[in-house]
This record gives structure tokens, C-alpha cells and sequence, in this order.
């Protein structure tokens, strides 16, 4: 099984929770199949879980580098030790906003959260600190403290539902906690905040219109609903070689790539149609094999 799944997750499960589910599906009839995704959800969150198989498991990494959207609710007056709705309450503030502060404010959150920031990520998350997960030494009840790093917003929007909610779009790079920005966001207007929903509707240019809801996992709707992997090479150069060339890249020949070594990347497909080996522009050298399908 070569190709990808997009999962609209529902809340109260984790990302795992939903590889496994489609593992235990999968593997009674295809025996062990090799699975990766393109970016978790927190347990909460909902929306769009890109799961790989096979060859596709080779662009996890571009994959999971590609814009995210997410939309949701920011909720003001209380920070949490999670940063969303589910911790423990830390700090309150009054959490009601005068109408007619609203424009002031979401103007202020537009050009505060937009281009390249430095965002300190929640305590509760996966990054690992001298080798044991961050989340793992905030339950144990250790004080973690993580440094800010960059990340990249491309595109927000912020509009008050009511004196203590303010929903939001956010298109941003890889790397960027959602619920990091819900809970700066307060700050900036003398408030306490934490995200109160957060929903991925895009990821690497796909979107969560139309995927496979995760209480709907079993084996033939898993199967159905799976694309092929030629779908995440759309922006991959693409170049048909003879038999022969391909015979050549299969045993490490890396002369019928001369004719492209210009390209930021190819991917080539056989005669037959099907694509057999990536490359990627090598600063040095040129167009070199990625891998070899």
C-alpha cells in the first residue's frame, strides 16, 4: 500500500489513538503495512490528520513543512498550565471586552501575529528536553522552561464572537503552536487567554473538506478512501526515462539525472507510468538521487 489518508480527527482522542485504530484495521488483511503521518493534533483539537503509507512515507518530512490552517476560539480571562481549556487554571482577569474596543484589538492581533515571530511553546508538548518529552516533566510537576524559537505566520485573522471569545484563522509554517498563540494573545491587550477550540482545516494543500471522519475507521472505508502518492508530487518536476535510464538509477547510475541537474528536484516515472525515484538539487554536486522507489 503506496499512497495517503486524510483523517478528520474528532476530539478526545490523539493522534495515536487514530494510527493505531488504522493499523488494527489495515494489518489483519495487508499484513504489517508501514504508516507515518504529516503533523499530530492535540487531543482536543479536531480537523485534518494526513496519514502516509509506503513510498508516501518518504515525503513525511516536506509534507509535514507545507502551510497549516487552523480556525477556532480564544477564550479570555483565564491562562491554564496547558494552554487550552483542559488545564488547570494558573491566573485569571476580568475576560470581558467593551464593544467598542473590538476593531483596535483584532487589528492589534493581525499585525502582532503576522511574518516571522518568536513564539515560546507550550510546557505541554512534545519537544524534548535533555531527552525526555516536555509534557512527560510538566505531569511529574517539574518547572520547564522552553526557549522562544522562530516561527512563520503567513496570513491571521481575528474577530470578537462575543466580550470574551474571539474566533480565528491562522495559516502558518511548521512548528507553530496554535494554543501558544491563543495564549499570548491576551497578554497583549491586558488580558489572560487560552485557546478554547482549535480545528486544522488545511495541511500541505490539502483540506479537511471530504476526509474520512476517525469514528468511521475500518478496513474498507480506510482502503476506499486512500489517495495515490503520485497526488503529493503536484509540484515536483516530472521527467519519463526509457527502460534503460531506469535500469541505470536502479543500480546507482547517476548519469540519466545530467539532462535535469538544473532542477530543484525531479521526480521520474518509467515508461509504464509509474513513478520509480526522486531526486533533489545538491548545492555541490547537482541533481542527486533521493531515493529510489
Amino acid at each position: 500500500m503506496h499512497g495517503f489518508l486524510l483523517i478528520d480527527k474528532e476530539s478526545g482522542i490523539t493522534s495515536a489513538e487514530v494510527i493505531r485504530r488504522i493499523k488494527r484495521a489495515l494489518n489483519r488483511k495487508n499484513g504489517q503495512v508501514k504508516i507515518g503521518h504529516a503533523g499530530t493534533l492535540d487531543p482536543d483539537a479536531t480537523g485534518l490528520l494526513m496519514i502516509l503509507f509506503g513510498h508516501a512515507t518518504r515525503l513525511q518530512d516536506e509534507v509535514m513543512g507545507g502551510v497549516k490552517e487552523y480556525q477556532g476560539v480564544i477564550k479570555l480571562g483565564a491562562q491554564t498550565d496547558t494552554d487550552d481549556c483542559s488545564g488547570e487554571i494558573v491566573a485569571r482577569s476580568r475576560g470581558v471586552i467593551d464593544e467598542s474596543r473590538y476593531r483596535e484589538i483584532e487589528q492589534l492581533l493581525r499585525e502582532t501575529f503576522r511574518g516571522q515571530i518568536m513564539q515560546r511553546p507550550p510546557v505541554y508538548s512534545a519537544i524534548k528536553v535533555d531527552g525526555e518529552r516536555s509534557y512527560a516533566r510538566a505531569r511529574e510537576g517539574e518547572i520547564v522552561e522552553l526557549e522562544p524559537r522562530p516561527v512563520v505566520i503567513h496570513d491571521s485573522e481575528f474577530s470578537f464572537i462575543d466580550s470574551g471569545r474571539i474566533q480565528y484563522r491562522i495559516r502558518c509554517g511548521s512548528g507553530t503552536y496554535i494554543r501558544g498563540i491563543a495564549r499570548d494573545s491576551g497578554p497583549i491587550f491586558g488580558e489572560h487567554s487560552c485557546a478554547e477550540s482549535i480545528r486544522r482545516t488545511e495541511s500541505g494543500g490539502f483540506s479537511v473538506k471530504g476526509a474520512l471522519p476517525s469514528a468511521e475507521l475500518t478496513t474498507e472505508s480506510i482502503e476506499a478512501a486512500v489517495r495515490p502518492f503520485t497526488e503529493l508530487l503536484t509540484q515536483w518536476p516530472r521527467a519519463t526515462l526509457s527502460a534503460a535510464d531506469e535500469a541505470l538509477i536502479r543500480n546507482g547510475d547517476q548519469r540519466p539525472l545530467l539532462p535535469f541537474r538544473q532542477e530543484p528536484k525531479m521526480a521520474f516515472f518509467s515508461e509504464s507510468g509509474g513513478v520509480f525515484a526522486l531526486a533533489e538539487r545538491d548545492e555541490e554536486r547537482g541533481l542527486r538521487l533521493r531515493c529510489v522507489l
